[in-house]
């Protein structure tokens, strides 16, 4: 482990960070789609916690860290420093699961921190738009953006199920950073499709639903209560978050996030009581309250955008959809239900309820 970690330091110092035209040119002519793959092989290793998996507080965990750090500072270096060609960029990503180019692919929903980094810097190096040799970072996103919709679509409706496979915090916020990095006109596509997919999901509480399709449906009503409260300027905590969480994380650290207040304590209790496995985060993407007396308000654009766009948008249907999303609050006690809801699937209940309401 510290022979790898002094190969990695030695390529970041003496080839990447070389200030010599020849070396930076023989390094971009020399990396190929074998060492790409084999880089991003790394980063989801290390990424999935199995590198230091049975290692116990000591030397040997210092190494790990140590490795981790260097992979970090390499795959930066070779980002930062446009050593990768446009099509390395495209395999790096189709090898950590996050190409946004594969057309009818479901968009994966839990994605591991260093994952979410590099798929951070590919996409906001590329943010000026095709040139001769980059990608078009805001097309991009806006591909993730229907990818990730049409996924949460099928989910909620039970046309497809991956056990475990839920919207990490770290994901939703870099999902949301990069959402303001759209023009205007993106942004409104990208929230019309969000409350296209309400009208779509709604008619799915007429039947009993899995504990995994309410929490996929509370994560998609915490994601559209972001962007009708924050459509036009990103909020400083949700950069303090990506800065945290994804950019300068540090390992150990514990995630930065807004909690479900409602929520975070009963499904605490719930877990305690049920001796199950670790539960879900419970968490919220905008603060529910003011921190004062006034309630809080919805962007003005995100609601000329909901009022205005009959072309696109039924907003008869999207606000009956929307009031109908409470009955969400009876699933755990629907007759129709064969088998009665968990504990821990009456707390998925529970918050998607509370999401539903604000």
């Amino acid at each position: 482990m510290s022979l790898a970690s002094h190969v990695l330091r030695l390529i970041n110092s003496d080839l990447l960070d070389s200030e010599c035209a020849d070396v930076r040119r023989y390094v971009r002519q020399g990396v190929t789609d074998y060492q790409v793959t084999l880089l991003a092989a790394m980063v989801r290793d290390v990424g999935s916690g199995s590198l230091g998996a049975g290692v116990s507080a000591g030397s040997m965990m210092s190494l790990c860290h140590e490795f981790s750090a260097s992979l970090t500072r390499l795959t930066h270096n070779l980002l930062a420093t446009r050593l990768l060609s446009t099509p390395l960029q495209e395999t790096l990503l189709a090898q950590l699961g996050l190409s946004p180019w594969q057309e009818d692919a479901d968009w994966p929903l839990s994605v591991k921190p260093r994952s979410l980094a590099v798929l951070a810097q590919v996409l906001l190096l590329n943010q000026e738009g095709p040139g001769p040799d980059q990608l078009d970072g805001r097309q991009a996103t806006v591909l993730i953006w229907s990818s990730l919709l049409r996924t949460l679509t099928r989910r909620i409706l039970g046309d497809a199920e991956a056990d475990g496979d839920d919207l990490n915090v770290e994901h939703a916020q870099l999902l949301l950073f990069l959402f303001h990095s759209l023009e205007l006109m993106q942004k409104k596509n990208v929230l019309i499709q969000c409350a296209d997919v309400i009208i779509k999901v709604a008619p799915a509480l007429d039947a009993p639903m899995s504990a995994a399709q309410v929490l996929h449906l509370a994560r998609l009503l915490v994601v559209f209560e972001y962007m009708v409260r924050n459509l036009y300027d990103a909020p400083s905590f949700l950069i303090d978050q990506v800065r945290s969480n994804l950019l300068g994380r540090v390992p150990g650290a514990e995630k930065l996030y807004i909690p479900c207040k409602e929520v975070e304590g009963v499904a605490e209790s719930r877990a305690g009581a049920g001796g199950g496995g670790e539960p879900p985060c419970f968490y919220s993407l905008t603060h529910s309250d003011s921190g004062g007396g006034d309630p809080l308000r919805l962007d003005g654009l995100a609601s000329s955008f909901l009022l205005s766009t009959p072309d696109a948008l039924d907003y008869r249907a999207f606000y009956v959809a929307l009031v109908g999303l409470l009955r969400v609050g009876g699933q755990a006690d629907l007759e129709a239900r064969v088998a009665p809801l968990t504990p821990a699937g009456r707390v998925n209940v529970h918050y998607c309820f509370t999401i539903a309401c604000r």
